[in-house]
């Protein structure tokens, strides 16, 4: 028998409208799977979203992109759904469902109205654990994979990013290469790859399923143990993202594209992962640099003042390891070392000069300001509760989590920029002419 796990008592912050412990039913199948449920009436529709710890970290060094190829796979046809059925029914009520790989997780997704979850869920629960990968499909879908590996040399921002990460990170580190392989890997991989693959490493151990919409959490329990109770699957312990040594130098590469007229360009360094104490400091730090307004201070006085670029500003999402923090333009060949150095001096200010009481105080009212608008859907809150769930926060995070960006300080602010940030160590890739 399924049981709830948790404390299910309601939080004392006055925020008690958003998801947090007394709302969210929390339910832990005997195999290990974690349902939790957040009942929604204000709309008719339902949100099922969640994952399986299998990803690209599982696959060896000759075979990458093969967890990714096999998410891709799944919904090719299952043990009572042909491909061309799967997508009629599916298709036929209005509704999605989608897979996707990623570095440590499988991801899956499906949404439809309450009366279509039951189809929806045996969908997913026969993709899962019982896709037959029919030959013919395989073959397409890795055609399909070919083809976009071959789009993708010519895409100068795709480049970009793949030399950044080449740079930032050792080449064992799984965060050194993309999640979907390469070329000279997928022309290598075959169907009985993926057979395999799906058999060693695809199990309930570590699986979370975040329900959201109009549905009782007990009739979701319901519809999920029969569907998943009976899974009994195990595979090895997944290994955990390694920590990424600091840059010791600057790290640079250009790699030319002809044809092309404007320069990507993409700056920065290994940042925390999202289980670090300097995690929501470290957002903050970001959106003063590069999000806040129009781009922040990066756009305020390189795009905005200095008008040497198309398109400039910072993303700091972290993740499960050592993410990156990193800075990404679109400007002329000739503009780009003016827009490394402005962008250098803006990190140096940040280091070296405490950001005033009215720049943080906006800062930190923009970002509790955007919990509402990420709360507004189904799938956005369904993808907090499983960010509670996977980086451990405990289920009243959302209702902490404004008060905590208030106590941020500045001078918390100067000292994340010092410790994640540098103006003489980075990695800097750029593609283009």
């Amino acid at each position: 028998m399924s049981k709830r796990s948790g404390n299910r008592a309601s939080p004392s912050s006055s925020a008690t409208a958003l998801p947090h412990s007394g709302n969210i039913a929390d339910f832990v199948l005997p195999n290990g799977v974690r349902l939790l449920v957040y009942e929604n009436r204000a709309t008719p529709s339902v949100v099922v979203q969640g994952y399986l710890r299998v990803g690209g970290i599982d696959e060896p060094p000759e075979q990458r992109g093969l967890a990714d190829f096999t998410a891709a796979c799944l919904l090719r046809g299952t043990a009572s759904f042909t491909y061309a059925e799967l997508f009629e029914r599916v298709e036929s009520v209005g509704a999605a469902v989608r897979i996707a790989g990623g570095v440590t997780l499988t991801s899956f997704a499906a949404r439809g109205l309450r009366e279509d979850i039951p189809l929806m869920l045996d969908v997913l629960a026969e993709a899962l654990r019982q896709p037959t990968f029919p030959e013919e499909e395989v073959a397409r879908e890795h055609a399909e994979w070919i083809a976009e590996l071959k789009e993708r040399e010519n895409d100068a921002r795709a480049v970009c990013d793949l030399t950044f990460a080449a740079l930032c990170y050792p080449e064992q580190h799984p965060f050194h290469h993309p999640v979907e392989g390469y070329l000279h890997t997928a022309q290598r991989i075959t169907r009985e790859d993926v057979q395999r693959f799906h058999a060693h490493y695809y199990a309930p151990q570590g699986m979370v399923i975040a329900a959201v919409g109009d549905v009782r959490a007990e009739t979701m329990l319901r519809w999920v143990e029969a569907r998943f109770a009976d899974w009994r699957a195990e595979r090895p312990p997944q290994p955990s993202v390694p920590p990424a040594p600091p840059l010791a130098e600057q790290r640079r590469q250009h790699v030319a594209l002809p044809g092309k007229v404007q320069t990507e360009l993409a700056l920065g360094f290994p940042g925390p992962s999202q289980r670090d104490e300097d995690w929501l400091t470290c957002v903050l730090m970001n959106n003063i640099l590069g999000v806040f307004g129009m781009y922040g201070r990066l756009g305020a006085r390189v795009r905005k003042l200095r008008g040497l670029v198309y398109q400039i500003g910072s993303r700091f999402v972290g993740g499960e390891g050592p993410a990156p923090w990193v800075l990404s333009a679109s400007t002329a060949p000739e503009m780009v070392e003016g827009v490394v150095q402005l962008a250098l001096e803006e990190i140096r200010r940040l280091q070296t000069r405490r950001v005033s009481a009215r720049e943080l105080a906006d800062n930190k009212m923009a970002l509790i300001g955007s919990l509402p608008m990420y709360l507004e859907t189904n799938a956005g809150i369904a993808d907090a509760i499983l960010g509670m769930v996977r980086y451990e926060r405990g289920l009243d995070w959302l209702c902490v989590m404004p008060e905590r960006i208030r106590s941020i300080t500045a001078a918390e602010i100067q000292a994340a920029a010092c410790k994640w940030l540098s103006a003489e160590r980075f990695a800097l890739a750029t593609c283009g002419p």
